[in-house]
């Protein structure tokens, strides 16, 4: 325990005695507590209230004249939120969303691995909330100039309400980073230089080539009797995990095969001011 003085804090050496009244520290008591001048503070208020581009996530508790501002222009590399279960994580995800879009400046995507943000165009209706909000002179909004995206190989589970609302797509196996698609298959340095080598040979002899062909070229391999055996072995295993990708049926779909199928993910429209959830929810980890 801590005695609060014109000067700070000060230590105490016995408890409060029983029946002694509690208060709620005042402003300037609680700038004493953390040693900040309370004139200070007010300007650094409505200093955050007067940026360009910032976020208010609400008020800090018990205390609801101080706003929690964030300055956007802090946020240049990683921002993290944690917390218990129940803590309100997500909630806080989808108010920095929301606060974000309102700029209309910023491009947001969302992974979403819970399907939880696919309904983040529609305004919260937890009575709870909407009560609190109230408070505050608030309403529950929705977020505007949301799109939902899913991979077509998750078209038979994705959610009724991603179904409905969400675009199908398929990636282009030639575009995917060679190194960081061999890191994804965890090939070993073998199986990473036999495909490499594979994928300019391929390339060379077609210029839109697809993983099916990258396969089909491994077995001409195989079949070749010049080949080493130490090379055939890498090559065996490298084809079982293309096969196991080639499955997923997210590479190199043709648009007539599925209906909606927006073809290759929008990298251009994504990358314009919007919020963008992709819902990965009941994908596989090796499309994640």
């Amino acid at each position: 325990l801590n005695l609060v003085t014109e000067h700070g804090l000060e230590m105490v050496n016995q408890a409060p005695k029983p029946g002694s009244k509690v208060y709620k520290l005042t402003m300037k008591d609680l700038c004493k507590v953390f040693n900040i001048n309370f004139e200070d503070l007010r300007e650094a208020i409505e200093k955050d209230r007067s940026l360009e581009y910032k976020i208010t996530f609400g008020n800090l508790l018990g205390y609801r004249n101080i706003p929690l501002i964030l300055d956007l222009n802090n946020i240049t590399m990683h921002l993290a939120i944690v917390g218990t279960t129940g803590s309100g994580k997500s909630n806080t995800v989808q108010v920095l969303v929301e606060e974000v879009s309102k700029s209309g400046k910023f491009s947001v995507v969302l992974f979403d691995v819970e399907g939880e943000y696919v309904s983040i165009d529609k305004p919260n209706n937890n009575s709870s909330m909407i009560k609190l909000l109230a408070e505050f002179g608030h309403e529950p909004k929705r977020v505007e100039n949301v799109t939902v995206y899913y991979p077509i190989s998750d078209s038979e589970y994705v959610s009724k309400e991603t179904k409905q609302k969400g675009k199908p797509f398929m990636i282009k196996f030639k575009t995917i980073d060679k190194d960081v698609f061999c890191e994804i298959i965890q090939a070993t340095e073998p199986q990473r230089r036999y495909f490499t080598n594979l994928i300019d040979i391929v390339e060379a002899e077609k210029e839109n080539y697809t993983l099916s062909d990258v396969i089909t070229k491994i077995k001409q391999r195989l079949n070749d009797p010049t080949v080493s055996g130490a090379e055939k072995t890498s090559l065996a295993t490298l084809l079982s995990k293309l096969k196991y990708i080639e499955r997923t049926n997210i590479f190199d779909i043709p648009k007539e095969v599925y209906e909606n199928l927006i073809g290759e993910f929008p990298i251009d429209e994504v990358s314009k001011p919007s919020v963008n959830v992709i819902d990965v929810s009941t994908s596989p980890d090796i499309i994640r």
